[in-house]
């Protein structure tokens, strides 16, 4: 969906196209009408971001994300390089490479949504679940754009985590998560639990899908891998055992997750 106020504060660029990887669904646009707003008021700080001297463009990269060298210097290799280099294409190109290696997919950064997953919390049914948000607030996105894309740096959300003397997130159910953070003082809080439809008690990724009754929390040992190639610093895109199970002859799934998921029908009786 194109805003047309967008359209004229882009007016004079060689190309817009790659800007709308933002994918509004004009069915749901109302729905998240705010959300879209805030993302596309914030693409002409974008552009400025990106227009810099290319003599230091480590240092341009450091600035837009609004991270330290040594933060800068643990993310992933590739992704820096990749960013470094955008800094020398044309404007346009830079911004649509942040919109769809950075701020949208799951990586480096992480929305709420699936900061909520991460950390076992059945958000809706959690009262307690703004304080605990609030704890980590150190691990806010605050770089260039960041009151339109409201992400979490997920290494220091791990690294904050680490602050409750509790095993790594990844390792516990979801049940554990919870408790840890009861027992760090944090109350009010429901841990996500399985169902049928996306079995597992480790909950760490969001199966992808165009109904939001199948965007579910997915346990990786349960996962449904798809075959779109995606970056390194990125989570491989993945779909629920219902999602699966209701396009079971999709090309998108990988070839492993379609024998995986023959078996998981054969025990089912599916």
């Amino acid at each position: 969906m194109r805003d047309p106020g967008l359209s004229r504060v882009l007016e004079g660029h060689d190309s817009t196209d790659d800007i709308f990887d933002l994918g509004f669904d004009k069915e749901i646009i109302g729905d998240i009408a705010p959300l879209a707003r805030a993302k596309l008021a914030v693409l002409p700080e974008l552009y400025a971001a990106v227009q810099v001297p290319p003599e230091d463009p480590g240092a341009a990269a450091k600035q837009l994300l609004g991270v330290e060298t040594e933060h800068y210097d643990r993310l992933h290799s590739r992704f820096r390089a990749a960013l470094e280099t955008e800094f020398t294409r044309k404007p346009h190109e830079a911004v649509s490479f942040i919109i769809r290696e950075l701020f949208e997919p799951p990586g480096l950064l992480v929305r709420e949504e699936l900061l909520a997953i991460r950390l076992g919390i059945d958000k809706a049914r959690s009262g307690g679940w703004e304080r605990l948000k609030e704890h980590f607030a150190p691990a806010r996105y605050i770089g260039v754009a960041c009151s339109g894309f409201h992400r979490w740096w997920m290494d220091l959300v791990l690294s904050r985590w680490g602050q409750t003397d509790s095993p790594p997130l990844f390792r516990l159910s979801a049940v554990e998560r919870v408790a840890a953070l009861h027992k760090a003082g944090f109350a009010d809080l429901v841990a996500l639990t399985p169902t049928s439809e996306s079995p597992g008690d480790r909950p760490w990724l969001l199966s992808q899908s165009d109904d939001p009754a199948l965007r579910l929390p997915v346990d990786p040992r349960h996962a449904f891998i798809l075959s779109t190639p995606v970056s390194p610093w990125l989570d491989e895109p993945v779909w629920c055992l219902e999602q699966a199970k209701r396009n079971r002859r999709s090309p998108s799934l990988s070839q492993d997750a379609r024998d995986r998921l023959r078996v998981a029908l054969r025990v089912s009786g599916g």
